[in-house]
């Protein structure tokens, strides 16, 4: 039997990995360009439940930055995922170093000066906090922004204790557990006070692509950043909020990666 034409298929190349973490150990997902030059790009993913829920849309979104020929590297944060750890010991502090410790394994294995993060939901909070601290981050993608914390905070609880009360459970359960993962105090104390209003002055570009649903939060976000003379990048995308989807049932929001995708391509 002849073997079917293969001419035009363009077949990914992933690298799974574990890498030092502190002092445990990460799992991550290198996924290599298609085509040359590349440039090197971490993603930092949602946390909690909404890491499920978001796991397919970020996956896909490595792959199409791989194949527009960018070095993508996912990773799973202390606790989640295949990484060591336990969630209920989480913080928002080990995640910020986690991210440190991604971006050098990035670094490492592609030999680049510098990296872009790409971050979602909280991982987009946690991104704009490392850029901050580094100069190796030059570009900056926020992908619909957790930027109020405490707000945050309140809608993972309503949503608890709805999903509780549909079982029959206490509502206390609230406040130690968010739809199956565990709530510590601390990491509730950290999201509490979540602050992204440190200077970023390393940067050199900045997208926020956001559905419109936090709209006054973002542009004070940007008002701030643009009152510094960085160069932000707005675009309002209409896109499902899939991390308010059971993770069978959230879909591709293949808008807001084409988005990112194209600006990712125009920022290098």
């Amino acid at each position: 039997m002849t073997p079917a034409p293969t001419s035009g298929l363009v077949h990914e190349r992933l690298d799974p990995i574990f890498f030092s973490g502190g002092a445990s150990y990460l799992y991550g997902c290198h996924h290599l360009p298609a085509v040359s030059p590349a440039s090197a790009i971490v993603l930092c993913a949602p946390v909690g439940h909404e890491y499920t829920r978001c796991h397919r849309a970020m996956r896909q979104l490595a792959a199409q930055l791989a194949k527009s020929g960018h070095h993508a590297f996912r990773f799973d944060y202390t606790g989640t995922g295949d990484s060591a750890g336990d969630y209920a010991d989480a913080t928002l502090d080990r995640w910020r170093q986690d991210i440190g410790d991604a971006m050098d394994e990035c670094k490492r294995r592609t030999r680049a000066a510098s990296v872009m993060l790409i971050g979602l939901r909280v991982g987009a909070a946690l991104a704009l906090q490392v850029a901050a601290l580094r100069a190796d981050v030059r570009s900056l993608v926020l992908w619909n922004p957790v930027l109020d914390g405490a707000r945050l905070l309140e809608e993972w609880r309503f949503a608890q204790r709805a999903f509780g009360a549909a079982l029959g459970h206490s509502p206390d359960v609230a406040d130690r557990e968010v739809l199956g993962m565990p709530l510590g105090a601390r990491l509730a104390t950290e999201l509490r006070a979540l602050d992204v209003s440190a200077d970023v002055a390393s940067l050199e570009r900045m997208l926020v692509c956001h559905d419109g649903g936090e709209r006054a939060d973002v542009d004070k976000l940007a008002a701030r950043l643009l009152s510094r003379r960085h160069n932000i990048d707005v675009r309002e995308v209409e896109q499902p909020a899939i991390w308010r989807q059971e993770a069978l049932d959230a879909i591709v929001p293949f808008p807001a990666l084409r988005t990112i995708v194209e600006w990712t391509g125009a920022a290098q």
